[in-house]
């Protein structure tokens, strides 16, 4: 096993490097979620947060497409798998957290996932870095704030700041669908305009 990591390639070795992150990220997250215990539940969703912006912070170096999916995917899914929108560790209602209703959260992770399933080609120009940099970005605010409502760690603590701090959050994920959308209608127009043009020269 030793000889066979020596053997990869520094890229293969980076890439190995993150889906290991991913992995960590999950298991510190669900940990964070379903085990009754001081410490995961105090500081497992921060290791959580600290592990994912380290895999960011590794795609912006060497732009792993496939990695980049995996990455997003898992962060999209802890955000519907733990529904912190509504409820607060002591399953409190927070009305003021309206940021992430389960709707909103459906809508706008369903309409990401679809463009990664639609678009299948590489990151070559700045709107698709940017696009995926609101991705990121999102699931990080929600992290954060996933972490923030722990009832004995607060860094933003209830009332008009964390208020802000969800309309933050709402901005940034809305933005990331928008762009999501946008970068997945063009590649249908761009896809049926060279549809059209193969036609034509057949003709």
């Amino acid at each position: 096993m030793f000889k066979f990591l020596l053997g990869l390639s520094t890229a293969a070795k980076i890439t190995l490097v993150r889906f290991v992150l991913m992995a960590l990220v999950l298991v510190f997250y669900i940990c964070g979620v379903c085990v009754d215990q001081p410490f995961f539940t105090d500081w497992s969703k921060l290791i959580a947060l600290i592990l994912f912006v380290i895999a960011v912070l590794i795609d912006f170096k060497i732009k792993d497409t496939t990695t980049n999916r995996f990455l997003v995917l898992i962060g999209l899914v802890l955000i519907l798998a733990d529904p912190v929108w509504t409820l607060n560790y002591d399953r409190r209602h927070l009305d003021a957290i309206f940021a992430f209703q389960y709707w909103f959260a459906v809508l706008t992770i369903g309409v990401i996932l679809a463009h990664d399933i639609i678009v299948r080609e590489p990151v070559r120009n700045k709107f698709e870095i940017t696009r995926i940099a609101f991705q990121y970005i999102a699931i990080v605010l929600y992290m954060f704030l996933a972490f923030n409502l722990n009832p004995w760690i607060q860094f933003i603590q209830e009332g008009i700041w964390l208020d802000l701090f969800g309309y933050i959050c709402v901005f940034v994920m809305c933005t990331a669908c928008v762009l999501s959308a946008w970068s997945c209608g063009e590649h249908i127009l761009k896809k049926q305009k060279e549809k059209k043009d193969g036609q034509e020269r057949k003709k």
